[in-house]
């Protein structure tokens, strides 16, 4: 066809051709303008509905004059009969193309996004909707104007209808929930396509995946898709909120008006530029660490608040500027009352701070206040320890140490110690050279006195230890009290004198026993030892004050402290909400003794949601929708879903989920097949930890519903439940050992013949905080102990054969996965444990493959799977394979996997951690309380 003249166009190439349509670049031999014909596919030249489209198509777009909406000029037909229609020709390529190369940047992405959206809002003012908004049919010009393209599935006022009742129309992957059942659809079908491509745009894949239609259309109608910020770091909290709400699942939630998505779109834009205008001084290392935006504000607030918040900051210290230049002109008071001034510390591209999680701690002052010590993950996952001057915008990584946790300083500002592997250690920071001081088996906090004495905690089983700063005898300081049945101390923290010192004492499952976690005062003189407050959290002294966090609403406290006296001399006050380590306890936060202070701030938002992943970490399914985090603390975690489990033939899942209204967790099912959604278990209190039993026909729950047990202080205790699934069954109460505070049930044996479950806080033997037990299910209910060692034992898992039980335990002073015979003799051997410079540890042991695998997850949240076979006496690890990272909680239900090993379901976390905020002068704050 090229060459050949249609009435007064000449051909002069083709552009492209697809499902409905063939493109050439013509000449306007009458007007001499080039302009681009468009005709129906030959194949299609017989197929009326197809032809009555391609009008269609003339019809719609020719109602509507826009800048981003494709110039119709006529329509024609040939000689043979051919339909063809005249548009105006851009230079450019269509938006396919160009995401085809890579993601495009947050600014192109967002501006393209607004004008797509201006050119709908002028279609939907003339009652058109487009109902196919896709790449392929956008076109980018030269100077990068959008072309909205292709309107022949438009929809028109009164029109008569090109389809059938209940038929789909549109592309799959960018069809709205309501488009693909069939529904009406509306103006808002088509922000949901806008979000679609707005999603791809920003990180060059479509939001919704499937490797057939059905599972395509399950993405769309029952998963959201992953967090725009999963491997990009220019995605601003502000735009994940944008494309969210335009792919809510229900139109009513969505945009109302697209023309509402232009004004937004543009509006972070222009803050996202002045953001960077205001960071383009700062200078670029050259290493990746130079302040980019998404490292000044790495947070989840949105960039107009954080602007907004900015101004306001400065708008305020200048008019304290000026009130208190005019008060000191007016009395001649020449003294000067420092303001706090806001800062935050910025990590590197693709980096984050690792303050929360198993081996992280939170950041660490220098005693001048003028550094800030700090350990980044990086993109390899590995782990390191970082410096940064308080007044510059860029840190530095120190060589040498690959696993840091918990740094803290020496009191001359010239040494930092930390934890790496077994060991605690030492870096001299000018120079580098790091040595090691003595074996530290986890580490959860250290000290470091005038004198040369570092205090540490070791481990989780274990109490506080004084050692010198150059390595020798070891001496504990601390000793527990089985009175109180605790477990370990944690968090030390010098006081000034150098003599006395801060520490929490932990107890297990705070809250279900009498004695609650404490704030202590202890001296490395004796063991004698002074309550303090009844909390669990870190505590430092700053200022006359000491700094804990109220675990209850994360408020950050400050509270009068008496050092003559060795107590609280006052209330306390709220400072700031921070961020909680719930795997370790204690709050991000850090002090000195001058007033500086460093924490950070929780997330505004955080969403979970129960996701089903395939072994590469691709999700593949989800269950449910996202729900806030939040309720009653439970078993030490607050998440809105947890203990999540796979019917034993892989087609349900069982969850517990806070309710909205009662804010207490209960038990549902999902039918993975038919999307049904069922409640289990009804109660006034708790219900937890559902089992399948092995037929899937029952299930075993924990539940504090009416249980105020003597042995636990009063408190809630958790009893065992067993429920039938057939409609209208009884929940039957089963009695357990009353020597233990809880019972919490984890598996049924194969042959449907125990149920394992783990007591916890051991009235008889308090220092067996945590064992396994077996139930029979033969209609005796016989109780019998399985593991009852000193250490910590829990989520015991059978194999698929019976033979062998994986649990979780604290023998190497860290969790890890054990494998012991079934019923025995008993021959735990580790499964996790690997040794090495950074020990990972194992938590949530899943078998799976016919007992060939173990799944667990590493304690800084990888998911991992170990190939295992039988060693005589012995379950071995030939391999261990890592598989990808999750964002769950710490407690035993946050995954679970199928019998075969395929499908991966995970309680996610969808949340950025909040900034890291430095404030000097903090206790000017106080004034204002």
């Amino acid at each position: 066809m090229i060459g050949a003249i249609i009435s007064h166009y000449k051909i002069l190439e083709k552009l492209g051709g697809g499902g409905m349509g063939v493109v050439y670049k013509a000449e306007d031999i009458t007007l001499k303008r080039i302009v681009a014909l468009k005709f129906l596919p030959s194949e299609l030249t017989s197929d009326q509905q197809a032809k009555t489209r391609f009008l269609h198509e003339a019809q719609a777009a020719s109602k509507i004059e826009h800048p981003n909406i494709c110039a119709v000029h006529d329509i024609g037909q040939t000689d043979d009969g051919d339909t063809y229609i005249v548009m105006s020709f851009y230079e450019g390529e269509t938006l396919k193309k160009k995401i085809a190369r890579g993601r495009l940047k947050a600014e192109q992405a967002l501006e393209l996004a607004a004008q797509i959206a201006d050119g709908l809002a002028k279609a939907h003012a003339a009652e058109i909707i487009h109902r196919d908004i896709k790449p392929a049919n956008v076109l980018v010009t030269k100077e990068g104007i959008a072309k909205i393209l292709d309107f022949g599935l438009a929809k028109l006022k009164g029109e008569t209808k090109l389809t059938q009742t209940g038929a789909t129309v549109g592309t799959l992957s960018y069809m709205a929930p309501e488009q693909v059942q069939g529904q009406e659809s509306d103006a808002r079908s088509d922000i949901w396509s806008l979000g679609v491509l707005l999603y791809e745009m920003l990180t060059g894949n479509p939001p919704f995946k499937g490797e057939h239609e059905g599972a395509l259309l399950y993405e769309i109608m029952s998963a959201d898709p992953p967090p725009l910020t999963n491997g990009t770091s220019d995605i601003d909290p502000e735009i994940q909120q944008l494309v969210t709400k335009c792919l809510e699942k229900d139109p009513e939630e969505r945009y109302q008006a697209v023309k509402d998505v232009s004004v937004d779109c543009r509006h972070i834009k222009r803050e996202m530029k002045t953001l960077r205008q205001m960071s383009g001084s700062y200078s670029h290392t050259g290493r990746g660490d130079s302040p980019s935006l998404s490292k000044m504000y790495p947070g989840s607030r949105s960039p107009r608040y954080r602007s907004r918040q900015t101004w306001m900051a400065i708008s305020a210290a200048l008019l304290c500027i000026v009130i208190y230049l005019t008060f000191r002109e007016l009395s001649k008071e020449t003294k000067e009352t420092p303001f706090p001034i806001l800062g935050e510390l910025t990590r590197p591209e693709n980096c984050q701070f690792y303050f929360v999680g198993a081996h992280a701690g939170p950041p660490a002052l220098s005693p001048d206040s003028r550094r800030i010590a700090y350990v980044i993950r990086q993109r390899n996952d590995l782990k390191y320890l970082w410096i940064r001057k308080t007044d510059e915008l860029v840190g530095r990584a120190l060589n040498n140490t690959e696993g840091a946790s918990y740094p803290f300083w020496s009191p001359d500002g010239q040494s930092i110690g930390f934890f790496s592997g077994s060991m605690l250690k030492r870096i001299d920071v000018e120079s580098g050279v790091v040595k090691d001081i003595c074996v530290a088996n986890y580490g959860l906090g250290g000290s470091w006195n005038r004198d040369g004495l570092i205090l540490f905690a070791s481990s989780r089983s274990e109490p506080i230890y004084t050692v010198s700063e150059h390595g020798g005898n070891v001496v504990a300081v601390t000793e527990r009290d089985s009175a109180k049945k605790e477990i370990y101390h944690q968090y030390p923290s010098f006081l000034p004198d150098g003599v006395h010192f801060f520490f929490l004492a932990r107890t297990i499952f705070t809250g279900l026993g009498p004695n609650p976690d404490e704030i202590c005062v202890g001296s490395i003189r004796s063991r004698e030892r002074k309550t303090i407050l009844k909390a669990t959290s870190n505590a430092v002294f700053s200022n006359g004050f000491l700094l804990y966090q109220n675990m209850n609403n994360r408020n950050l406290m400050a509270v009068p402290f008496d050092l003559g006296a060795l107590s609280i001399s006052g209330e306390s006050i709220p400072i700031a909400e921070v961020q909680i380590n719930g795997v370790d306890g204690g709050g991000v936060f850090a002090a000195s003794n001058s007033p500086t202070l460093i924490y950070q701030k929780p997330p505004t938002s955080s969403m979970t949601r129960l996701v089903i992943y395939d072994r590469t970490g691709r999700e593949i399914g989800a269950v449910g929708g996202r729900t806030m985090t939040g309720g009653p603390s439970v078993f030490g975690q607050r998440a809105a879903y947890c203990d999540v489990r796979f019917s034993p033939d892989g087609n349900k899942v069982a969850y517990a989920v806070v309710d909205s209204l009662e804010g207490l967790p209960h038990i549902w099912t999902y039918d993975l097949l038919t999307f049904e959604k069922k409640r289990v278990a009804y109660s006034k209190g708790q219900d937890r930890l559902p089992v399948w039993t092995r037929d899937g026909k029952e299930m075993f729950f924990c539940s504090n519903r009416n249980t105020l047990s003597k042995n636990c202080g009063g408190g809630a205790a958790f009893e065992l439940y067993r429920k039938s699934l057939l409609s209208g069954a009884q929940e039957v109460l089963i009695p357990a050992w009353a020597q233990y505070c809880s019972i919490q049930p984890f598996d049924c044996s194969p042959d449907g013949r125990y149920l394992a479950f783990v007591g916890s806080a051991n009235q008889l033997h308090p220092g067996n905080q945590s064992d396994i037990l077996t139930l029979s299910m033969d209609g005796k209910n016989t109780i019998r102990p399985f593991l009852e060692f000193e250490e910590n034992e829990w989520d015991p898992r059978f194999s698929p054969d019976g033979k062998w039980m994986a649990f979780c335990s604290e023998q190497t002073k860290q969790s890890e996965i054990y494998v012991t015979p079934f019923p025995g003799p008993l021959n735990p051997e580790p499964i996790s444990f690997q040794g090495g410079q950074e020990r990972t540890g194992g938590r949530g042991p899943r078998w799976a493959s016919n007992g060939t695998e173990i799944f667990y997850l590493t304690l800084d949240s990888k998911l991992v799977v170990a190939q295992v076979k039988p060693a005589g006496p012995t379950m071995q690890a030939v391999n261990v394979t890592p598989l990808f990272r999750v964002s769950a909680p710490s407690y035993a239900g946050n995954y679970d996997v199928s019998r075969d090993g395929s499908k991966i379901i995970v309680n996610s976390f969808d949340e950025s951690s909040g900034p890291t905020v430095i404030l000097n002068n903090w206790t000017e704050l106080l004034k204002k309380r």
